[in-house]
């Protein structure tokens, strides 16, 4: 299929109702969403998706699993059959669903029912074109352990080898290769459940006791590779000018390090009041912290009230173990027509996996280049 018969953005863009339009523009951190009419978002998404800086900075924070699908697309010339995406992508449906969802939430792949088929606006393949640059090398054990096992995961076989479980998930796997341990006795460690989520994600049988699904994914990793993505060469020799970050962009990335590092909720005294005692525990650990800056507890901005404020532009959100998600998607798209930067804070009862696991697919949806998430098991 040539380019040119690809549809445009304008083209998708007018098969989608209000509401997708309004989840687009989320996504992209376009502000005043709320108050466009649906030909506003649509002009506004077009002149964002339009701008080849602002797509190649989107394409650097998608999960490396959407930047597959996007790249299977990519080699069908932009348009392919759903079933062919899946079947290629090689993982269970659901985690296709999860990180296609990504890609649409981003304006960057559309879905047409009729046809049942993914397509690529003709005016993002051309980026697409030269960000996707795939080396194939050999999964070793330590790309496994980046790619199938959370941050939470790591830190609890941190726990268990009684080793420092501070820092980001590349600390955490250096620590536990530098143990030498055997690669079973770091896999026994998990979950049964995690176990089977990892041997569904690697496309293999779920099925089966502990020692069995360890064995088959230790099988599995030996055969596997890995794909590095990047920007070609021509993108480099002629590179935008990369704009310093703002102070209030180093500010609000010390905010969420510090959070994530340093603060440590403890378990509510009284059941009732579980989210409101964290909540009161984070302001007064900020105002010890960032005692130069403004920190307001239950800050009430534009049409709502959010948790916690710094200087009137950062806003933090805390939830205790959430359940629904959607909802809390919905509350941060609001924040941010109120607020320039958002900080979401995850407090999950630590012993509750499927929490923690709900909680991780949450934070892929929501974080972007003005929202972080942090998950703090309690």
């Amino acid at each position: 299929m040539k380019r040119r018969n690809l549809p445009t953005l304008y083209e998708m863009l007018s098969n989608l109702d209000y509401e997708e339009l309004r989840e687009i523009a989320n996504s992209l951190g376009i502000r005043g969403r709320s108050r466009m009419t649906q030909a506003e978002l649509q002009k506004n998404i077009r002149a964002v998706l339009r701008d080849e800086g602002k797509v190649l900075e989107i394409l650097k924070t998608l999960p490396e699993n959407t930047i597959r699908i996007l790249d299977i697309i990519r080699d069908y010339k932009g348009k392919v059959n759903r079933k062919k995406v899946i079947q290629e992508m090689g993982k269970s449906y659901n985690t296709f669903r999860k990180y296609m969802e990504i890609g649409k939430e981003h304006g960057l792949v559309f879905y047409d029912p009729q046809e049942d088929m993914f397509s690529i606006p003709r005016e993002i393949l051309p980026i697409l074109e030269d960000f996707i640059m795939e080396k194939e090398e050999k999964m070793t054990f330590e790309d496994f352990l980046q790619y199938y096992l959370s941050v939470e995961d790591l830190k609890e076989i941190c726990k268990k080898f009684e080793i420092p479980r501070s820092g980001n998930k590349d600390d955490l796997v250096k620590r536990i290769k530098k143990l030498q341990q055997p690669k079973e006795k770091i896999l026994s460690l998990l979950p049964v459940d995690e176990l089977r989520e990892i041997a569904e994600q690697m496309g293999l049988k779920k099925s089966g006791k502990k020692n069995e699904l360890i064995k088959r994914i230790l099988e599995q990793i030996k055969v596997s590779k890995v794909r590095e993505f990047k920007i070609s060469s021509k993108r480099i020799e002629k590179p935008q000018q990369k704009a310093p970050k703002s102070k209030l962009d180093e500010l609000w990335e010390t905010i969420a390090d510090t959070i994530d590092k340093e603060f440590t909720p403890s378990r509510p005294v009284k059941a009732r009041l579980k989210e409101k005692q964290i909540e009161r525990s984070l302001y007064w650990f900020l105002k010890g912290k960032f005692s130069q800056h403004e920190i307001e507890y239950e800050k009430e901005k534009g049409r709502g009230r959010i948790d916690l404020s710094v200087d009137g532009k950062i806003g933090i959100e805390l939830k205790y173990n959430p359940y629904d998600y959607d909802k809390l998607y919905g509350q941060v798209g609001r924040y941010l027509e109120d607020f320039r930067r958002i900080i979401v804070v995850l407090c999950i009862l630590g012993i509750d996996e499927n929490l923690i696991k709900k909680a991780n697919s949450a934070k892929a949806r929501i974080e972007n280049s003005r929202t972080k998430v942090i998950i703090k098991p309690i």
